[in-house]
């Protein structure tokens, strides 16, 4: 079997170098992030331990990362998230690929494979009170909200659904927001789509580019 090249960026030993181009990308949107923090004990669902990739502490997120060859049909992985995030009180993302493809999927390029498997995973409970773990809405993707460039994962990277009227930090109007001119079906309902924001291009790009022979440090 070929395994994948382990790579250290920032002090930490990545199994691959997939999982260290999150890392770039997360830095590059200013997103604090911790890799493997904690591992779970599954037992108890048939699952055995369990040790997500990332978290993001100002998300609340736990991000798992798969290949883009990821089966989509393999639901164990999506029911190890699912009661992992239940259990911290917190949401998981499932994402198959490399930080560009939810560029793809922002510009609404990319479909038909895997990678729409960019999915949040949650417990719900049965009639006979039962509990199950599973995907339950795709694809999230990073997106940005338009009045204060605050960073989310959304439905279709729907920027306007990650602030509310009270929470958002309200840099620009609607009018203002609409003026900048990269925005695509701004104010559609909830749309305003920002999976493919510049910033965002930037740092997938950076995430794609990143150099790891050259000591290592992940420096374009």
């Amino acid at each position: 079997m070929i395994k994948a090249i382990e790579t250290r960026y920032k002090g930490y030993r990545f199994r691959s170098r997939l999982e260290a181009r999150w890392a770039v990308f997360f830095d590059y949107l200013g997103l604090r992030w911790q890799f493997e923090p904690e591992g779970f004990d599954l037992s108890a669902h048939g699952l055995g331990y369990y040790l997500p990739d990332f978290f993001l502490p100002e998300l609340n997120y736990w991000i798992e990362v798969k290949p883009e060859s990821f089966n989509p049909g393999d639901t164990d992985a999506y029911r190890k998230l699912a009661y992992v995030g239940a259990a911290t009180k917190a949401d998981g993302l499932l994402v198959a690929g490399e930080p560009y493809i939810n560029v793809e999927r922002g510009g609404f390029q990319h479909s038909g494979n895997a990678c729409d498997q960019w999915w949040v995973v949650g417990v719900v409970e049965e009639d006979g009170g039962e509990h199950h773990a599973g995907a339950t809405d795709g694809p999230y993707l990073f997106c940005i909200c338009p009045l204060c460039d605050k960073i989310g994962i959304e439905f279709d990277g729907r920027g306007e659904r990650i602030c509310s009227d009270e929470s958002c930090g309200n840099k620009r109007t609607r009018e203002e927001a609409a003026a900048l001119g990269f925005w695509r079906s701004l104010y559609h309902g909830d749309k305003a789509y920002s999976g493919d924001h510049p910033k965002i291009v930037a740092a997938a790009e950076a995430a794609r580019s990143a150099r790891f022979e050259h000591g290592q440090s992940g420096a374009a």
